[in-house]
């Protein structure tokens, strides 16, 4: 008797905790946002394949590349246009990925004297086909010289010697002069690249050469980053949404530098920004041009250093600027030729306004092609 009522005790107390035999019933609340998530990227995804469109390709998007080892520059053999502002004009790369008048193979051995150029936006002749560009210039006019320009947009010190060393120790070109222009904005960008690291590509390693592993991790996990976010742009409706918004733009930067108020400018004159980042971005640039310097003296490769002015510091009639004491005197310590062309822009007879009006892109900051000229003829009568 007592062992049936115990029987049935047991009985009715399993059957009021009846067992949970799969996942939902064990785990309802993770089940059902598993549920919900799959749901939302169905109708994501089938929202996408509907209504985003691959964008068609457009001959002002297939120029610019970012680099492993000085993280941007041209792709090679284009022939296409570029846009600055509301213009587009024609821009052409030889095979080595650098400005030129034609797409064309480039000997890495010249037949004469071989001069590059290197610098940022201003060197690469931003906003003009290269014939009217200072380099363009100099190289119709010097034709005792073959003449590359290696400048693009946003270099500095660092980037400068980072591409020149990889010109000559990776690609095997030959040089005998190089011409380093130092931009008032470089200062600045050595802040921005100071902790890129350069990692060498496969070309480069075949030839010996090893990176440092975390330059290897950083480069693998950039380029899956890259390819998740390529992914969601192309795929994902949210995704294109979120990596699309810009949110509403300041004036441009040139607009306010054109009015000589830039703040990457004042540097050279606010005692301020000179203190707040100016000092350290001098000190970084001073450091890699020190690095461009023994490089270039280890390859028997004359050196020239060559400042010139923003309108700001036209405005201010800086011809005494630090950006040119600064780099003078970096240049006499080392022994390298030195070019300075404040006086050619402020000291011109000619008031800022007037300056700007005839040497700059209205808007901007970059000169013109009467700017170009100004800078050309300089240069031209350094060489001849």
């Amino acid at each position: 008797m007592l062992w049936g009522i115990g029987w049935l005790l047991t009985r009715r107390k399993t059957q009021s905790i009846p067992v949970k035999s799969n996942f939902f019933e064990q785990h309802p609340g993770k089940t059902l946002l598993s549920a919900l998530v799959a749901f939302i990227m169905l109708i994501d995804f089938g929202v996408s394949y509907l209504y985003i469109k691959p964008p068609k390709p457009s001959p002002i998007d297939n120029l610019r590349s970012p680099h492993p080892y000085y993280h941007h520059t041209f792709l090679p053999l284009r022939d296409t246009l570029e846009a600055w502002g509301s213009e587009h004009y024609a821009i052409r790369t030889n095979h080595l990925g650098l400005k030129d008048a034609a797409p064309r193979q480039v000997p890495l051995v010249a037949d004469k004297p071989r001069l590059l150029l290197i610098g940022d936006s201003f060197t690469e002749g931003i906003g003009l086909p290269f014939e009217q560009t200072f380099a363009g210039i100099m190289r119709d006019s010097l034709p005792h010289l073959d003449l590359l320009n290696a400048g693009v947009v946003s270099y500095c010190p660092k980037l400068d010697y980072l591409k020149v060393q990889f010109l000559l120790d990776q690609i095997g070109l030959k040089v005998d002069k190089v011409l380093m222009l130092i931009d008032i904005s470089d200062i600045n960008n050595e802040i921005i690249y100071k902790n890129f690291i350069p990692a060498l590509t496969k070309q480069a390693a075949q030839s010996g050469h090893r990176p440092a592993a975390p330059a290897i991790q950083s480069t693998i996990w950039q380029h899956l980053k890259n390819e998740v976010l390529d992914f969601l742009d192309k795929y994902s409706t949210i995704g294109h949404f979120v990596l699309n918004y810009k949110p509403p733009e300041p004036p441009p930067a040139n607009d306010q530098a054109a009015k000589g108020n830039s703040p990457i400018a004042r540097w050279t004159f606010d005692p301020q920004a000179m203190n707040d980042w100016g000092k350290e971005g001098l000190a970084l640039a001073q450091q890699n041009a020190q690095l461009m310097a023994n490089f270039c003296r280890q390859k028997g490769i004359e050196l020239t250093l060559v400042v010139y002015p923003w309108p700001d510091q036209i405005r201010q009639r800086e011809l005494a600027s630090p950006q040119v004491q600064i780099w003078q005197a970096f240049a006499q310590k080392n022994q390298l030729r030195f070019v300075n062309l404040f006086p050619d822009f402020i000291d011109n007879g000619l008031d800022a306004e007037q300056t700007y009006r005839q040497y700059f892109i209205q808007g901007d900051v970059h000169w013109n092609f009467a700017g170009n000229q100004i800078v050309a003829r300089k240069l031209i009568s350094f060489y001849k």
